[in-house]
């Protein structure tokens, strides 16, 4: 049942999921011609720096919705079992098959023990993070419920400096190294915490200024990795990396932008929000059998067209893999695992 010590703030928490996984859809778009470097590399840069926001606002959203609840431990693991685990069996296995026979890594074990290993396709990374953060939410809810809004803002600024002031203060020159360990405020943890201190501690911020402050982030972000790049000779994500100030700031500004946007969800926003575990699952097959394939061809793949077909990509496979979705839930044997 809902902890009665706390009153989170009610959120859009459809739009907030359905613009998340529709942003990790988009990042792995315009991710296909960003390591080229070509003449219109710049193209890929914009689109991708845009789409930085899309994993820290699932977890944000997890910490929103799940740290808010008090229930006992083995029911939550329960239901994340159903929800998470046996999802990520299944497409952990059919992305194994996937890299056998159709990529060509016929070494490859097709033993479910590889899935022990890690990932079995570069995107799962995700499910991993996630799963290794459910097993601590019963804990972190148990700080929520009794820690103070004062102690909750300290944690907070101790997992901001450690995971992303001081390390990113470095690649600019300044040294901020202080030998103080704080390695166990996990980088992923801090946006769960985030999330819920937003929605138990809220305060009436304009949405001008928060879209100002996401609009600004993200050029920052995109100034940064351009500037690293041309002075590397190559493309440089490092300040693409979800820890970094930048996409920090610029995830809490969207996160509360769309948290309290007033917007009808619409029944297409309804369905990806809905769909959006199995839109990330299968989204990558789709992206490779039709973006690159009859989209982005040689001729078009770093030109200046790329404005128009990183968005046209995302539309097409976002749709199709919605289309595949849907179709599973209609299978009895399929539909858990979307």
């Amino acid at each position: 049942m809902e902890n009665p010590s706390v009153k989170p703030m009610q959120i859009n928490a459809e739009l907030i999921r359905a613009v998340a996984i529709s942003l990790v859809v988009l990042l792995h778009i315009s991710g296909n011609s960003f390591a080229s470097m070509g003449e219109y590399w710049w193209v890929s840069l914009a689109y991708d720096s845009l789409t930085r926001a899309s994993v820290p606002l699932f977890f944000m959203l997890s910490g929103a919705l799940l740290l808010t609840k008090n229930e006992p431990a083995g029911l939550f693991y329960k239901k994340r079992l159903f929800k998470v685990v046996i999802p990520l069996l299944f497409w952990s296995y059919v992305y194994l098959l996937y890299r056998k026979f159709h990529v060509g890594e016929s070494e490859l074990s097709l033993s479910p023990l590889t899935i022990l290993n890690g990932p079995s396709y570069y995107h799962l990374w995700f499910l991993y993070s996630i799963i290794s953060i459910y097993l601590f939410i019963p804990m972190l809810r148990y700080y929520t419920i009794n820690a103070t809004k004062q102690v909750k803002l300290i944690i907070l600024c101790l997992w901001l400096f450690s995971q992303s002031v001081q390390p990113f203060a470095s690649f600019i020159g300044i040294n901020l190294y202080t030998g103080i360990d704080a390695g166990f405020i996990t980088r992923f943890i801090g946006f769960v915490l985030l999330g819920e201190f937003i929605v138990t501690t809220w305060r009436e911020i304009d949405w001008r200024l928060l879209l100002g402050g996401f609009v600004a982030s993200t050029a920052v972000t995109a100034y940064m990795t351009y500037s690293i790049s041309i002075h590397s000779g190559v493309a440089n994500e490092t300040w693409f990396q979800y820890h970094s100030p930048a996409v920090i700031v610029s995830s809490l500004c969207l996160f509360m932008i769309l948290a309290k946007l007033r917007f009808r969800v619409e029944k297409v926003t309804h369905l990806v929000s809905k769909f959006s575990f199995g839109i990330y699952f299968v989204h990558i097959i789709v992206m490779q059998q039709v973006a690159i394939q009859f989209i982005f061809t040689p001729e078009s793949f770093n030109s200046a067209w790329s404005i128009i077909l990183i968005p046209l990509a995302f539309l097409a496979c976002l749709f199709i893999a919605l289309m595949i979705c849907i179709l599973f839930s209609k299978t009895p044997l399929l539909r858990r695992v979307v």
